[in-house]
């Protein structure tokens, strides 16, 4: 669900296990779901710790938010104070980045559904049942019209719409997507402020901001904490003076970055996870990912030069693509594979479920190839065919 940014903070190691580890921890929730049933009555205390590891999605997607508005909001932050706005550019770049995997995802997505549900089996995901948490109010093979894929084109989903095919995650991209437009709109008036000079972007950014603002609700405004506090945090921390001292530090190694991922991430995720309503938990996800972030952000630069930095930037590369694709995927898969019932929880059916995630993030691995692996190339050819560099 992150749009790549060419520039320091891309080359932060952490930053791409943060990726991965955001994606697989959503996917592993939802597996959850699909394949083990809910608490029993008498829980051990290892169930209850592992039920609450497996229920840190909506946590890790508020990572994800926090990332999108470190890479995109903060870079931009730069451009603003070197006054080196390019509002075409910027649009451009998001809406490929978005595109260049959503609409893939959506194809792919009906073509699971008619696997999964076309003999019109009774599985929880074929169902829409509460116990998923798919954010669908119809069966998935209900929400595959025409209109509906329009409403989740242009990012109008769940706001005035449903989210297409039954595919949950998609009611993050609107919100990232709206986030986008409405922060470059700011950006764009500080700048005309600042400089005494009006970019034409600003026609453009202002009504449909302003369509976004009078669209979007009031848990829009809420999370918007997160990926605010990621792109201010984006902007000062390059030049955060403490810099001077992390840097003396060994560059961290996979162990230390598990070390700080125990420190300071799993504890923000906790946090949220336990206080979902209370800004003091978010602004404390902030602080914590921030705190870890600069730690890392001189000593932790990615050389590729081990097996462990090279699976994590690869996985970091087709996070997106997994986080789009998961959740039909494991549909197919809960649909033939899991009784009705589904399974107790048990090492067995933990076991299913680390499998299962396993599986996915091959699929989205080529997934990944075949969509945003060709941005680059995708941008390049949009921008050649708009004449602009």
């Amino acid at each position: 669900m992150i749009s790549s940014v060419n520039n320091w903070s891309e080359r932060i190691y952490f930053l791409h296990f943060l990726r991965i580890f955001s994606a697989l921890l959503v996917c592993l929730g939802h597996s959850k779901e699909f394949f083990i049933m809910n608490i029993s009555n008498d829980p051990t205390n290892v169930e209850k710790a592992m039920r609450l590891f497996l229920s840190l999605g909506n946590s890790a997607v508020l990572v994800f938010f926090f990332l999108s508005g470190f890479l995109v909001g903060g870079n931009e932050l730069r451009r603003l104070s070197m006054n080196a706005i390019n509002s075409r550019k910027y649009f451009l770049d998001r809406l490929t980045r978005l595109w260049s995997v959503l609409i893939p995802a959506l194809v792919f997505t009906v073509m699971l559904n008619h696997l999964s549900c076309s003999e019109k089996r009774l599985s929880l995901y074929c169902t829409a049942s509460l116990d998923l948490a798919s954010h669908a109010n119809y069966p998935p093979l209900e929400l595959q019209n025409m209109s509906i894929f329009i409403t989740n084109l242009f990012f109008f989903q769940p706001f005035r719409g449903e989210i297409y095919g039954g595919n949950g995650p998609l009611w993050s991209l609107s919100y990232e997507f709206w986030y986008y437009v409405v922060f470059m709109c700011f950006v764009l008036m500080i700048s005309s402020f600042k400089y005494k000079k009006i970019d034409s972007g600003l026609f453009f950014f202002i009504p449909i901001s302003l369509v976004g603002l009078l669209i979007v609700d009031l848990r829009w405004y809420f999370l918007g904490i997160i990926w605010l506090g990621g792109a201010l945090m984006g902007y000062f921390i390059k030049d955060f003076s403490a810099g001077s001292y992390f840097s003396k530090l060994p560059a961290p190694n996979l162990f230390t970055v598990l070390i700080l991922n125990m420190v300071f991430v799993l504890p923000a995720m906790i946090c949220v996870r336990l206080f979902p309503n209370s800004v003091l938990a978010y602004l404390l996800m902030i602080v914590l990912l921030s705190s870890a972030v600069t730690i890392t952000r001189i000593s932790n630069v990615v050389h590729k030069r081990n097996v462990s930095e090279r699976i994590i930037v690869r996985g970091s590369g087709f996070s997106f693509s997994l986080y789009l694709i998961h959740f039909p995927l494991l549909g197919l898969i809960s649909t033939y594979a899991t009784p009705d019932s589904r399974w107790k929880f048990n090492f067995g059916s933990f076991s299913v479920v680390v499998l299962s995630v396993v599986l996915v993030a091959v699929i989205a691995n080529f997934f990944a190839f075949c969509t945003e692996d060709r941005l680059i190339n995708l941008r390049s050819r949009f921008r050649i065919l708009y004449g602009r560099n």
